[in-house]
């Protein structure tokens, strides 16, 4: 009869194991599913960002293969609008003047990318560099000087 008594105080303490570890294993996947979804969103915004830069450095490289004189400062900043693979991004170039007159002249390109992201918040990225004119006998200097 002790034997039986004993049975009869532990029944059901198996089956609370399991409804804990089931709980606790449910809470388990409903993180990991939260976590994949945020990674997902960051891959998203990472993408967004690699391709917005991309477009920034390939307008400045546009303009640092144009002459010189052509780069003229005080216009109105050229926008183009890129459909691009993650989001539409309108891409502005503004040209800036810089220098003392009568010495060596720069310009200094600036384009700012912006988008919409899949949050729908405006994100921008901004690239900048400076330029100037190169003469013939430097010109003629550097290519003699590569290998």
């Amino acid at each position: 009869m002790r034997a039986g008594a004993h049975r009869g105080a532990m029944a059901g303490v198996g089956l609370i194991e399991v409804l804990i570890a089931l709980v606790i294993i449910a809470g388990g996947v409903l993180a990991l599913t939260r976590m994949q979804g945020l990674l997902l969103i960051d891959a998203a915004a990472s993408r967004q960002q690699s391709e917005a830069s991309f477009l920034a450095l390939q307008e400045i490289e546009q303009r640092r293969s144009r002459d010189f004189a052509t780069l003229a400062p005080g216009t109105p900043a050229a926008t183009r609008t890129v459909a691009g693979t993650t989001a539409t991004y309108t891409v502005q170039t503004n040209i800036i003047a810089e220098g003392i007159a009568g010495q060596m002249q720069f310009r200094t390109v600036e384009v700012n990318v912006t988008w919409t992201d899949a949050q729908a918040q405006n994100r921008s990225y901004t690239a900048s560099t400076r330029l100037q004119p190169i003469g013939a006998v430097f010109s003629a200097l550097l290519y003699s000087s590569t290998p």
